[in-house]
């Protein structure tokens, strides 16, 4: 059998299982003759040769992997190894080089595994460059490493490692040949630093960002260079203090660009790359597939695809998708029928194994039908009284409806009684959505108002009008602060809530008259969702009351007074003497709208905790029945496959393995309507949501859980927002959001308490810093540096 050889020339590495991801991928663009620097790699053949046969067994002991690392450090290589790998360093011709891991499962197309093993920067010296490759073998077994194998289902990796000539690079950063954030193939996304790469990639700094289309640049945002990290005389590397007022040259990212396009069409796939810049030559230092690349939408569907993002901030499990999640989007497919034809609920995903990989929102399809569309909405514009929504029979009966599945007993039904139950409350979405009828007559309203807002050059300021006032939104934000001045006014309750954590308040307070009144409020308002309305597998308040305890704890101090700038601009267009009982009219008409949309949403949210125990019923009897290990694993399975039948526990194991391995890639792309123009020092772009210029410190809130870290006078950022997160606007100097438009929820309430809104900033949550000094001006859409 043939001896695999422990170091190879760069230009020669090719396979994987030899040189690592990383290595295999440098070697295939250095024989496409690509800029790359030359150099060697140390194989996966010399690794097998250094590392102990008991690593199960000090793993067993150590499980964190220290142990494993603490003998990689300190074993002696071999004398023939040692002499090959001075041998191909000298024949590199000494000096400075990198030295860098390269896994076998590191930079596949179906994991990058990026950062998850050491690199070193400007080595020098035949026994620095050995105690260097030491450390990358070593580093295979970090606890991080370790973690993240695990959770891609990696059992067997092995770490080769690759030594490049070093480039003193004036500029350095990543490119990628395809937009990561909103999945379009016709852009280059730069992001630069001064210095070596390092600073960008590990984010010390905040990096210079370019997008180009056909090599051009298309948006350029400078970013936060505080330090630059450069490489020392002697070896190694040093962060050098100093803000860097140098830019990446117009040639350099137009050359960057064709070079990105040209390594992906040689790989035929979009590329992560890591590039440098020196001398007037780019360089490339790594590439790698991006593993996290959504689909693009369609042209036309980037408002839709806005809607989505905010809808779905997770990713459905499979009995969301086959129950309440289904009959949402079923309910709106069968509403929009009358204007055009949508394709069934299942053609709108895209599922491998029962686990969605991406949700699209089909456009309709005109059909013979669709001519009498016109027709349609005037019947409907005729017959619907906005005023009269709240006296529909239809309305009440929701209620209803959704109050006596509640009293059900369900550990006392059979499953055919459950499923009853189920489809019952599977009924109430589209009864909603025909509550939403109503909306059709303000659709008048606000066309009313927008010509007269153009007629006075002000069609800028329509969405300000919009507002949810005498909202069931705004009754359960009353209700909250309500009960947090309660807390202010009771000295008994104050030490209660400022020496427990939000999921113990519940216990210390059972005694205390405060606990019947927060009891009452959740009966009344505890159907409000804690992710998403189309989400039954996520907890509601009720389910989860360490949420509201969490901004009532928050909530030490009285809201701050406001007043929005849209009862100015109310006033001004009912100036007009002989139109202003017709203006009235219209603007109560879009009062309507945001009230309609947001009690709807309230309505809709009724079964919400009724769909999600019947779920966890069914888990439960699965559990009994040995055929599950936890409740909540029935998430995983159809709606047909919760039933007690054999092999349960398989398809939730496959299912979760699946789930894991798509964490982080977009599943709804959250692409972005068109911005308005923003000053070169913006550090976010958007859309504007409400307006209003107001300066504080970058709050960023991850979840419900996080509701209690918000305190008067921050910037509230976050991902997405719905209804539930609005109690926060009370106390929020202004939001930032990376979804949704100025038709948002989170846009409509900031208007209602005044408060600026810059709305689609696409990564506002990972670019900013929490507690950050920023300047939000929603006249804009921009996130500026604070003055």
């Amino acid at each position: 059998m043939n001896e695999q050889p422990t170091v190879v020339r760069l230009s020669e590495a090719g396979s994987v299982n030899l040189v690592g991801g990383k290595g295999a991928n440098l070697g295939r663009l250095l024989r496409g003759r690509f800029p790359v620097p030359d150099g060697f790699a140390v194989t996966t053949a010399a690794y097998d040769q250094i590392v102990p046969a008991r690593v199960p067994e000090l793993l067993a002991r150590a499980p964190g992997g220290s142990a494993v690392r603490e003998l990689i450090e300190s074993v002696e290589v071999p004398a023939e190894l040692s002499v090959a790998i001075r041998r191909a360093y000298r024949d590199l011709g000494g000096g400075a080089v990198a030295v860098r891991s390269s896994a076998t499962a590191e930079d596949l197309p179906q994991a990058a595994f990026a950062g998850q093993q050491d690199s070193y920067l400007n080595v020098i010296g035949a026994e620095a460059v050995l105690d260097a490759v030491r450390r990358c073998w070593a580093s295979l077994w970090t606890e991080r490493a370790i973690a993240y194998r695990g959770r891609q289902g990696v059992t067997d990796a092995k770490i080769a490692v690759v030594v490049q000539r070093m480039v003193d690079a004036e500029f350095a950063g990543v490119l990628f040949t395809a937009n990561p954030v909103t999945g379009a193939r016709d852009e280059v996304v730069i992001d630069a630093g001064a210095g070596l790469g390092e600073a960008v990639v590990a984010g010390v700094i905040t990096p210079d960002h370019y997008v180009l289309r056909k090599h051009r640049p298309k948006q350029a945002r400078r970013g936060r260079q505080d330090v630059a990290v450069r490489p020392l005389p002697g070896g190694g590397t040093e962060e050098v203090a100093g803000t860097s007022d140098r830019e990446v040259p117009s040639v350099a990212l137009k050359k960057l660009s064709k070079l990105g396009k040209a390594i992906e069409r040689h790989f035929s796939a979009p590329q992560d790359i890591e590039w440098a810049w020196a001398n007037g030559q780019a360089f490339v230092v790594q590439a790698r597939p991006i593993t996290a690349l959504s689909e693009p939408p369609r042209k036309g569907q980037e408002y839709q695809m806005v809607t989505l993002a905010e809808l779905l901030p997770i990713r459905p499990y499979p009995l969301d998708s086959t129950t309440w999640t289904g009959a949402v989007f079923d309910a709106v497919r069968q509403v929009q029928e009358p204007y055009g034809k949508l394709p069934p609920l299942d053609e709108w995903r895209r599922e491998e194994d029962g686990v969605v990989v991406w949700w699209d929102r089909p456009m309709p399809k005109p059909t013979p039908r669709s001519v009498l569309a016109i027709g349609t909405m005037f019947r409907l514009i005729v017959r619907y009284n906005p005023r009269d929504m709240w006296a529909d029979p239809l309305r009440t009966e929701v209620i209803e409806r959704t109050r006596t599945l509640e009293e059900q007993d369900l550990s006392r039904l059979d499953w055919t009684e459950l499923h009853a139950g189920l489809r019952e409350a599977l009924g109430v979405p589209l009864a909603v959505w025909q509550l939403r009828l109503y909306l059709m007559r303000t659709f008048l309203g606000v066309g009313y108002v927008f010509v007269v807002l153009a007629l006075l050059g002000k069609k800028d300021r329509l969405n300000e009008l919009y507002a949810c006032t005498g909202s069931i939104t705004i009754e359960i934000n009353r209700a909250i602060e309500e009960l947090a001045a309660r807390v202010r006014a009771d000295d008994e309750l104050r030490e209660f809530f400022a020496s427990h954590e939000p999921a113990e308040l519940l216990n210390a307070i059972h005694s205390h008259p405060f606990a019947a009144e927060f009891q009452g409020f959740l009966d009344r308002y505890g159907n409000r969702e804690t992710v998403s309305v189309v989400l039954a597998s996520q907890p509601t308040w009720r389910a989860a009351p360490e949420v509201v305890l969490s901004m009532i704890k928050g909530f030490a101090a009285p809201p701050p007074p406001r007043t929005g700038p849209a009862a100015v601009l109310r006033e001004q267009l009912l100036d007009h003497r002989f139109l202003r009982p017709i203006t009235a009219r219209a603007l109560e008409m879009m009062a309507l709208y945001g009230r309609i949309m947001e009690d709807t949403h309230f309505y809709m949210t009724l079964p919400l905790p009724y769909v999600r125990r019947v779920m966890l019923e069914f888990g439960r009897r699965l559990t009994e029945h040995d055929l599950l290990d936890h409740p909540e694993d029935v998430l995983h399975l159809r709606l047909d496959e919760a039933l007690p039948l054999p092999g349960r526990r398989e398809i939730v194991a496959r299912r979760k393995a699946k789930r894991a391995a798509l964490e982080g890639t977009p599943y709804v792309p959250p692409d972005r309507p068109p911005q308005t123009e923003i000053p070169d020092n913006a550090l976010l772009a958007g859309m504007p949501g409400s307006p209003g210029i107001v300066q504080g410190p970058a709050r960023i809130i991850h979840g419900p859980h996080e509701f209690g870290r918000l305190q008067t006078g921050d910037v509230l950022v976050a991902h997405a927002t719905h209804p539930a997160w609005t109690p926060l606007f009370q106390r929020a100097a202004a939001v930032i959001v990376d979804t949704g438009g100025p038709a948002a929820h989170a846009a409509i309430v900031a208007r209602e308490y005044g408060i600026p809104a810059v709305m689609g900033t696409g990564d506002g949550t990972t670019r900013l810093t929490d507690g950050q000094a920023v300047r939000v001006d929603g006249n804009r859409g921009a996130v500026l540096p604070a003055e």
